[in-house]
């Protein structure tokens, strides 16, 4: 099973984020252009649009695997990067389902075992961005598809649909 501390960061730290280092969507986004974002990163809350899906082990090689790329498929494409770990971040509009909503991050690793897929979705934390973008750029996030994702969080037994 897989350790949070295999992610770089614990989204539910965005309970201590100083309220007085917050700047504005276009601000930061004006910085990761012009290769001044190191340390910045997006807060999101239950109550915003926006869901976080953190991929850890979902590359093979520098392509992606096709069991993540297949499940990608199915979400939706959206603002995609990696960090130098190879961490693979999406960032949607959307949120969890039901009484996931809002909560604890929900893990999924595929297989079972700590070296296959490990996913993490969540839409109340923080997640860093590192300007590497695989897909878009955070003006291009996109709706997840809401129906995809409670298939997904279902048949891992996240949640009941």
């Amino acid at each position: 099973m897989i350790d949070e501390s295999e992610f770089n960061h614990n989204p539910t730290d965005s309970r201590d984020i100083d309220g007085g280092k917050l700047a504005s969507f276009e601000k930061a986004k004006e910085a990761v252009e012009n290769g001044e974002g190191d340390g910045l990163g997006f807060a999101v809350t239950r109550h915003d649009p926006f869901l976080v899906l953190e991929i850890i082990n979902g590359l093979q090689g520098d392509e992606l695997a096709p069991t993540v790329e297949a499940i990608l498929d199915a979400l939706g494409v959206s603002f995609t990067e990696r960090d130098d770990e190879g961490l693979i971040r999406v960032i949607y509009r959307g949120e969890l389902p039901g009484e996931l909503h809002g909560g604890d991050p929900v893990v999924i690793t595929l297989g079972g075992k700590p070296e296959n897929h490990v996913l993490r979705f969540f839409d109340s934390g923080w997640t860093p961005i590192t300007g590497r973008h695989i897909s878009g750029t955070p003006e291009d996030v996109k709706d997840v598809n809401q129906d995809a994702l409670a298939r997904i969080l279902s048949k891992a037994g996240k949640y009941d649909e």
